[in-house]
């Protein structure tokens, strides 16, 4: 998504991600379903080791906001990220999956010249 002062759509739906992506758990929700696909939410309450209403609550504000999608499946309700990740949101899942090479091993600052680089 392209972001310019004349696309108030673009300007109102970079908004709306960004306060769906503003909160710690939803932001583990979005980084567990990039990394193991489609789970239900007794899987995620389980991993997140929280109440299945907190996590049902958290999964609507982002299927709201169109970065999740579910499926109903019986009684169990699946939910994955939605189909063409914006751009934004991949920047979001790529800095996730970054931070989380770096908690196991130090990486350097981005932007920071290589070694022997001049």
């Amino acid at each position: 998504m392209r972001i310019s002062e004349s696309n108030g759509a673009g300007v109102a739906r970079a908004a709306q991600l960004h306060r769906a992506l503003a909160d710690e758990t939803r932001l583990r929700i979005v980084h567990l379903l990039a990394r193991r696909g489609e789970l239900c939410v007794c899987e995620l309450e389980s991993t997140l080791e929280t109440t299945q209403s907190k996590v049902s609550r958290h999964l609507s504000h982002l299927k709201n906001a169109g970065i999740v999608q579910d499926r109903r499946d019986g009684t169990w309700i699946y939910y994955r990220l939605a189909a063409g990740a914006e751009p934004i949101l991949r920047s979001v899942l790529r800095d996730l999956e970054r931070a989380q090479r770096c908690r196991r091993t130090p990486c350097p600052p981005t932007g920071a010249p290589k070694r022997g680089a001049r």
